[in-house]
């Protein structure tokens, strides 16, 4: 089995997510004129990989995705890369392992990203 290679960026000055099928389309966007405009000391786009899993709507799970156990819909949780080789959910400090055995992927719901929607992990007081 091939696993799908995709990434998207946040460009912050537009408030805007890029997706990137594959690496041509990220060469052309780096080299291009776009990338010039938008990649300054005051503006970098934010790139974030694609995990190869869908949530339960088979919506693609990215890098950086804010998704809600269906356990407890409150409970919010970001999608991030573990250095011991695997996706995980952070949990404060800690993180789970994405995929089985841990969350199966069919069980979380993606609800926003991190660059769009910041205000979703706020913790209420």
């Amino acid at each position: 089995m091939n696993r799908i290679i995709k990434f998207r960026g946040y460009h912050p000055d537009e408030a805007k997510m890029y997706y990137f099928t594959d690496f041509e389309d990220i060469a052309c966007f780096v080299q291009g004129d776009a990338y010039r405009k938008v990649n300054t000391p005051d503006c970098m786009v934010v790139y974030q990989q694609f995990t190869g899993l869908l949530d339960k709507n088979g919506k693609e799970i990215y890098e950086g995705d804010i998704l809600t156990l269906p356990q407890n819909k409150k409970h919010k949780t970001e999608v991030c890369w573990e250095n011991k080789g695997y996706w995980g959910l952070k949990w404060n400090s800690e993180f789970a392992r994405i995929g089985k055995p841990a969350f199966a992927t069919t069980e979380l719901e993606i609800i926003g990203n991190i660059y769009e929607n910041k205000e979703l992990l706020e913790v209420k007081k």
